[in-house]
């Protein structure tokens, strides 16, 4: 701010307002990645902001359920000591490392039991699958499951898997040269879970269920393995894949669209589909899965005219996906529409351009600030770069919609 010249002066006071804000805005980034382990590597920051996998492109290995025959067979209760592992106490779950038998993937499992669970009653299960990125180990807190599901869906389990195998963007299916996910989820923690808890052996029993980019694994899994999950649960879930090696193709990306596959189903299913009516792509979807004309899929929607992205909206639909589920309740559609709550956030983008502008306009003109009103000006600079970076990340992910969504946003940096 000291040098003579007005255009080298204006030039520097930006540059450094500007390097300043990046390292607050990633300051920030890095507390929340230390906290919910959202990126791996920089391979998954560059792929998430993107959109898009770097790499060969790699066939889905089909691991498809028997053809339907007007009944299912019981899901299998595997034995051997392969199958049996040992828990720990998590907050309010039970922690595992698994194996798997099938997969040969060794990852984390949580999962939630009723607080009168007893080995001698049969209980229903609902897989619950994160998203990416994503975290399991808040899950269970962030959804509140210990009020919402026994109120909710009494008798039932719910199970969270990870599904982080290596450093990579995960995928949800078997792919060639990459950890057999699919596997992992449908055979090896669904057959731990048999092995370990009293459950159901009826696919009716089971649902798979998940959120944004686990919503889309949710969908995918149950129509990729009918006999194994009669339900689906999708909270902001896509049509199709938006990362892992599947977006690297066109046409793998059009041959795993959801509804697509729920066109082509013959086994008798039923999908809960919750969005908002902000959300793009899940709002899409619940519109497209509303028009697939299958009598064997049953599809039931949910929209909300407000809410965004994020872990508040999908906690405040949980309860009533839940007693769907375990009411079996039939296909409906709650429509939502557009609400003006983004007024609020336009407003504020105005004050923050106003005051930009401000700043940008007395340093060209060299105003002389005291030492206390240069510090006062490059400090609301900083904030004004920050809310820049954070509001254009916030385009993409769409996790503050209002003023209403802060909080959801804030929490994630609240203590473990």
């Amino acid at each position: 701010m000291s040098l003579r010249r007005p255009l080298v002066r204006a030039c520097s006071t930006v540059l450094c307002l500007l390097l300043a804000g990046m390292l607050v805005a990633a300051a920030g980034g890095i507390a929340v990645n230390r906290s919910l382990g959202y990126m791996p590597t920089w391979q998954s920051v560059v792929s998430t902001i993107t959109g898009t996998e770097n790499g060969p492109v790699r066939a889905v290995v089909e691991k498809t359920a028997p053809a339907y025959t007007g009944s299912a067979a019981p899901i299998p209760q595997p034995e051997g000591a392969a199958w049996h592992t040992h828990f720990t106490k998590e907050h309010n779950v039970l922690l595992t490392t698994f194996t798997g038998p099938e997969s040969g993937i060794t990852q984390q499992v949580r999962v939630w039991l009723p607080a009168d669970y007893t080995p001698s009653r049969m209980y229903k299960v609902i897989v619950m699958l994160h998203g990416f990125p994503g975290n399991p180990s808040r899950m269970a807190r962030t959804m509140d499951f210990d009020h919402v599901v026994p109120r909710s869906a009494p008798g039932t389990i719910v199970v969270i898997p990870s599904q982080f195998p290596d450093a990579a963007s995960p995928d949800c299916l078997d792919v060639a040269g990459r950890p057999a996910v699919s596997t992992w989820i449908t055979d090896d923690v669904v057959g731990m879970v048999r092995a370990n808890f009293s459950t159901s052996a009826n696919r009716e029993d089971w649902a798979i269920g998940g959120a944004s980019y686990g919503g889309w694994c949710a969908g995918e899994l149950a129509l990729a393995r009918p006999d194994r999950f009669g339900s689906a649960i999708m909270f902001s879930g896509y049509n199709q894949p938006e990362t892992g090696s599947l977006t690297r193709s066109t046409e793998l990306r059009k041959a795993y669209t959801i509804t697509k596959l729920m066109r082509e189903s013959s086994w008798p299913q039923r999908f809960y589909i919750a969005a908002t009516a902000h959300d793009r792509d899940a709002y899409a979807l619940v519109t497209a899965a509303e028009n697939i004309n299958n009598p064997a899929v049953a599809v039931t929607t949910h929209v909300d005219s407000q809410g965004a992205h994020n872990w508040s909206v999908w906690a405040k639909q949980a309860p009533a996906a839940f007693t769907w589920w375990s009411t079996h309740a039939g296909p409906s559609k709650n429509g939502g529409h557009p609400s003006h709550s983004q007024g609020a956030l336009l407003m504020c983008a105005a004050a923050v351009l106003l005051a930009a502008a401000v700043l940008g306009a007395s340093a060209w003109r060299g105003v002389r600030w005291r030492r206390g009103t240069r510090a006062l000006a490059a400090a609301v600079g900083v904030v004004v770069v920050v809310l820049a970076v954070l509001g254009a990340v916030n385009t993409v992910t769409l996790t503050v919609l209002g003023f209403e969504d802060i909080p959801a946003l804030l929490g994630l940096v609240a203590p473990a």
